[in-house]
């Protein structure tokens, strides 16, 4: 592996490694556990296995044909890094410049995530 970069030679274990830390899976364990807290063990079971399950097929999904579906698009990587790019910065200030309307609001949303 090249350092941190992805390159065309990782085998399956290294990407593996690689997605479980750009994802923060640890991190997001208390996140999950309070957006399910209201539901009982039976009903988180059915909604994290659900979850995963989306997950595993939008990810095999991109892994088997996203690349095609880009080429199809005429989408090329460094359009996806700019993006990406776009998409922190704007994350980024309305984290700097909270709406209030949104900050006094509850779950207005009474349905399971």
């Amino acid at each position: 592996m090249n350092g941190f970069i992805p390159t065309q030679e990782m085998t399956f274990f290294q990407s593996v490694i690689y997605i479980f830390f750009v994802f923060n899976s640890i991190g997001e364990i208390p996140v999950f556990v309070s957006l399910l807290a209201r539901y009982s063990h039976k009903k988180q079971i059915k909604i994290i296995i659900r979850e995963l399950t989306i997950a595993l097929f939008v990810l095999l999904a991109f892994a088997f044909f996203g690349k095609r579906v880009l080429q199809a698009l005429q989408i090329t990587t460094s359009t996806i890094g700019i993006g990406g790019g776009l998409l922190l910065i704007i994350i980024a200030l309305n984290m700097i410049f909270p709406k209030l309307e949104h900050a006094n609001k509850k779950d207005l949303h009474g349905h399971e995530p």
